[in-house]
């Protein structure tokens, strides 16, 4: 979910040293070399038997917080779990009464398999849903399976194609599938801009299928060290049915803890009739490479 500036390693070569010492004759059978990690990431890191070491993995990119993923994939070997640890949705009146729920926590695992390409798997653990009659449990309808293949990344643009599965937790309900272009750029001004356009199925009240489409796009910014802030559009439009258009305006926080840990919490705020007007989330992140 999160696009942050890219960290590169550069090395400084002692050009002018090397001059001199050329120029004064240097005596044969001296051979000047100097300590790098430049080939040991380039030689490892290649897929899942051979992961990169941790001190090759750039820092933590997550999707989330925002509903806008990433194009970047994660490095061979290394693991990566996004949770949402808790959400509170307000009912449709605002408040806490009657329609209020209460999120129990979104798992997505991400495993880089080999450069460019990698396997994620997500699920929601369940909703508590306030009725007339008290709260009841709700668990999660689907279980989302994709794939990212990273298409080019080159300088400051990105773009990633990933296909999708929803596999229904429920027997009754039937697979549905679909896929997402992902696109991320470096803006000036320090903002990290991405872009989704993702086209899946759902199942229809009526027993049959239909197409949603979701464009969504986010900027995120670095505020100070650690500390980033995004701001994201996010919408979902239906050719039939009721709600053929829903739109969310997001923003928070991303706070990195270390090079391979973050926290997040914001809002996400229904700007549709018949979305949920406001609905809080914390979420926390880490990154578990393959090799030390």
């Amino acid at each position: 979910m999160t696009l942050h500036l890219s960290h590169r390693l550069r090395a400084r070569a002692a050009g002018a040293a090397l001059a001199c010492l050329l120029a004064a004759g240097a005596a044969p059978g001296i051979v000047l070399a100097g300590p790098s990690a430049a080939p040991e990431c380039d030689e490892r890191g290649d897929s899942l038997l051979h992961p990169a070491p941790a001190a090759c993995l750039a820092p933590i990119d997550t999707d989330r917080p925002h509903l806008t993923d990433s194009p970047h994939t994660i490095a061979p070997g290394a693991v990566q779990v996004e949770t949402e640890l808790l959400t509170l949705a307000t009912s449709p009146s605002g408040d806490l009464g009657v329609g209020a729920g209460l999120g129990l926590g979104t798992v997505l695992a991400r495993v880089g398999v080999v450069r460019g390409v990698d396997f994620d798997v997500g699920y929601q653990a369940g909703t508590l849903s306030r009725g007339p009659g008290g709260w009841s449990y709700r668990a999660g309808p689907t279980v989302l399976v994709r794939t990212k293949l990273a298409l080019f990344d080159v300088g400051p643009v990105a773009t990633t194609l990933a296909p999708i599965l929803l596999i229904p937790t429920h027997k009754r309900d039937a697979v549905q599938g679909g896929a997402s272009v992902l696109v991320g750029a470096e803006l000036p001004a320090e903002l990290d801009l991405e872009v989704n356009v993702v086209a899946t199925t759902e199942a229809h009240e009526d027993g049959g299928h239909r197409w949603v489409f979701v464009p969504t796009a986010a900027l995120t910014r670095n505020l100070v060290g650690p500390l980033s802030a995004f701001v994201e559009s996010y919408h979902e439009l239906r050719y039939s049915g009721p709600h053929r258009h829903t739109w969310l305006a997001n923003g928070g926080l991303l706070l990195r803890l270390g090079r391979f840990v973050q926290l997040d919490a914001g809002v996400r705020c229904g700007v549709t009739s018949g979305t949920t007007p406001v609905t809080a989330f914390l979420g926390l992140s880490f990154l578990a490479p393959g090799a030390w």
